[in-house]
């Protein structure tokens, strides 16, 4: 085995390993509410961000009555965060963490707070790394910085590694996309592999 396929195959077994790392989060991010006696089409949701340093807390957005799924003929409604524009909720791949407070209210003017709270980084359950499709991208030119000199290039090795997650494995449109980026010591072995949600430049 080459130097090439040592680092490629490095690399594969590395993220396996490293994926329990990250949490997990779902597509959904569903928060329910009960105790709403008034008329099912008058249920809306006022979404707050707890950790705004405005005070008072300002509105970041109302849920409209038509994202607000009433379940079954119960008096409990539910709404999915995940779909809802203007409150800064997390993009696919971004870890960023999020804290909520709810105010589910009708027109028999009840009111129900909840919390909600959002984190990890969406993708595949740890053990499903087969999700994962590696692609090493090459260095044209030297990256003192990491470790990238012309040497490191002549052997043919990677800048870094591009990384996409797609469960259906088609792999016609990810699902996210991350980066594993590589650094060189003096010797031309890998001395470092930092993952990343941007392309590295250089």
């Amino acid at each position: 085995m080459n130097y090439r396929s040592s680092v490629i195959s490095l690399a594969l077994l590395s993220s396996w390993l490293a994926m329990p790392a990250y949490a997990e989060r779902l597509e959904g991010q569903y928060a329910k509410a009960c105790s709403l006696t008034g008329t099912a089409g008058s249920v809306v949701v006022d979404v707050y961000d707890d950790t705004s340093a405005t005070t008072p807390t300002p509105i970041l957005a109302t849920i409209p009555n038509g994202s607000v799924k009433r379940m079954g003929a119960t008096d409990c409604y539910r709404i999915n965060l995940a779909t809802v524009g203007g409150i800064g909720y997390p993009a696919k791949g971004d870890p960023t963490e999020k804290h909520y407070t709810l105010v589910f209210r009708d027109d028999a003017a009840n009111e129900i707070k909840i919390s909600e709270s959002v984190g990890g980084t969406i993708g595949p359950h740890p053990p499903s790394f087969i999700c994962a499709r590696e692609t090493p991208v090459y260095p044209t030119i030297a990256i003192p910085s990491r470790g990238i000199t012309s040497t490191v290039i002549a052997n043919g090795n990677p800048n870094y590694v591009k990384v996409d997650v797609d469960c259906t494995r088609l792999f016609a449109g990810a699902e996210w996309t991350f980066y594993y980026v590589l650094s060189y010591d003096g010797s031309g072995r890998v001395s470092a592999r930092t993952p990343s949600l941007t392309v590295p430049s250089p």
